[in-house]
């Protein structure tokens, strides 16, 4: 149950990104209940260009988690004379990560 109560958070922050209707909610409220529901001109704009409105390749939930799994920290060792140090390093996010990660407020 904890998954899908993550899982729903992150759909709504990362609405931007996805093929989600940003407009939702307040289509929800103005629409006749009694007839047939219709995506907003953002969402039908998405899924014609498949971009969202800041220009990055628009995504579904799968596949933005597939490309922020991308990331990496990987751990040097440097041996000298006197003994050895290690540190880690994290990837740079590319834009559509940094952007991921703005909006998830992390």
């Amino acid at each position: 149950m904890l998954a899908y109560y993550v899982e729903w958070h992150m759909r709504k922050a990362l609405k931007r990104l996805l093929y989600e209707d940003e407009d939702l909610e307040r289509l929800r409220r103005e629409r006749d209940p009694v007839k047939a529901a219709t995506a907003s001109e953002s969402a039908q704009a998405k899924k014609k260009t498949h971009q969202t409105a800041q220009g990055f390749v628009a995504q579904d939930f799968r596949s933005l988690l597939a490309h922020l799994g991308t990331r990496s920290r990987v751990t040097y060792q440097v041996v000298g004379a006197e003994g050895s140090a290690t540190f880690q390093q994290l990837s740079e996010p590319d834009e559509l990560q940094a952007e991921a990660l703005h909006l998830l407020q992390l």
